[in-house]
């Protein structure tokens, strides 16, 4: 799953404003600052917004 979409799914934000969430490097993965929306990330993938752990609504 693109990154954009699964900030936007775990958040309930538009991908524009994920986008923006990743362009000010308020996203990690795995412990990494994102900078790239269209990055694809696993299941097993640690997705982090402000120190807390995203997790997607439903099924990825």
């Amino acid at each position: 799953m693109r990154l954009d979409k699964f900030v936007s799914q775990s958040l309930g934000t538009t991908r524009k404003q994920s986008k923006q969430l990743l362009r000010q490097q308020l996203i990690k993965v795995d412990g990494v600052v994102a900078c790239r929306a269209e990055q694809h990330i696993d299941i097993d993938s640690v997705v982090t917004f402000e120190g807390r752990r995203l997790q997607p609504p439903g099924p990825l």
